[in-house]
């Protein structure tokens, strides 16, 4: 199936984006290359990330359909972390907070953290933690379901 000479990297793209395995694993595929992309060039604008967010909400809005409180789950939800697909909508979430506070938390592990730097090291884990939490709640929860709306299968 792989050649010979093919690295983990190639491997891992070939089984995530290429084969199909799930729309849900090749957007947290997506997503962690985007860590590592504003790691490796240190993007400090906020562009980029408005751009994930809105292909994140864009993915969401064509399976939902047009209704507005379906794609922001601006009703009332009933979810349960015992669910696989719920665990992996947050750890999407998750990750893409990360990526805003991905060069701050570099600083931190270069600079170590001293207890001068412990209050910032604090603040921004919880920042990202309650920032990763909004962006599941209203973003990320319910985005791999299979049909939302019967009339799109129509």
């Amino acid at each position: 199936m792989y050649k010979k000479g093919d690295s983990l990297i190639c491997q891992l793209v070939r089984i995530v984006v290429i084969s199909g395995t799930g729309m849900k694993y090749k957007i947290i595929f997506g997503l962690v290359i985007f860590n590592v992309l504003v790691f490796m060039y240190k993007i400090e604008s906020i562009f980029p990330f408005k751009i994930a967010a809105g292909l994140v909400g864009l993915y969401k809005g064509t399976k939902t359909g047009s209704d507005f409180k379906k794609i922001f789950n601006i009703h009332k939800v009933d979810f349960s972390l015992k669910e696989s697909t719920t665990r992996i909508e947050l750890l999407g979430a998750l990750i893409m907070s990360l990526s805003t506070d991905i060069l701050s938390f570099e600083y931190y592990f270069y600079d170590g953290f001293l207890s001068t730097n412990f209050i910032y090291v604090v603040f921004h884990v919880l920042y990202s933690l309650l920032f990763g939490l909004l962006l599941f709640r209203f973003l990320f929860l319910n985005i791999f379901e299979e049909s939302h709306n019967s009339s799109m299968n129509q």
